[in-house]
């Protein structure tokens, strides 16, 4: 009887509270929400954006960029990086304002479609009044003859030309385009026969 007494009685643990439990709940959720921000943060990068629209075949200058930090989690190895530096890469395909710039769309020099810079004079009224470097063109030829007097209908000598730059010079604006090789002499043979017109696409 006396070694029976001197056994001990398990001791039952409380039982926690639902004050208890909510808590753990709550703390347990504010560590998932904390996880999911760090994992946010940790898939940001910086990237480049385009300032305006610009045209296939155009050489990328600092001022169509921008470095804009975004989230883009798989997907952030399709897009360049800014800390590459694309400046006077070509454009493959034609950008637009406020779009990321993607890896293919651009590279460092296009080895297949050599690119040429060829200047033309038009006179005014014959170009849009407003002609922005990236644009893209068509240009056109009048025939005229010896005494100007027009010769035949207007002809399409290319397309999907690139503005590079223009310069006003009186009444004609030079307007310098970014063409490909096997474009030069045409539109060179252009220049030297009729009147030139240049025709924009509307956006």
């Amino acid at each position: 009887m006396e070694k029976s007494a001197a056994m001990k009685i398990p001791r039952t643990l409380p039982r926690p509270s639902l004050f208890a439990l909510r808590s753990a709940m709550i703390s347990i959720a504010l560590l998932l929400i904390a996880l999911a921000v760090i994992q946010r943060v940790e898939h940001r990068v910086t990237v480049w954006t385009l300032t305006h629209d610009l045209a296939a075949g155009t050489s990328l200058r600092a001022e169509d960029l921008s470095k804009s930090s975004v989230t883009l989690n798989a997907h952030a190895a399709h897009y360049l990086d800014a800390r590459t530096n694309p400046k006077d890469w070509i454009a493959l395909q034609d950008l637009f304002a406020g779009e990321i710039l993607s890896a293919r769309a651009v590279n460092k020099s296009d080895d297949k479609l050599i690119r040429r810079i060829v200047s033309i004079s038009v006179e005014e009224n014959h170009l849009p009044a407003r002609l922005l470097r990236g644009q893209k063109i068509d240009l056109y030829v009048t025939p005229v003859g010896s005494q100007n007097d027009i010769l035949g209908a207007p002809e399409r000598v290319a397309e999907a030309l690139v503005v590079e730059g223009t310069s006003v010079q009186g009444v004609h604006t030079g307007v310098a385009l970014s063409v490909l090789d096997q474009q030069v002499s045409a539109i060179v043979e252009a220049a030297q026969r009729g009147h030139l017109d240049v025709v924009g696409y509307p956006k």
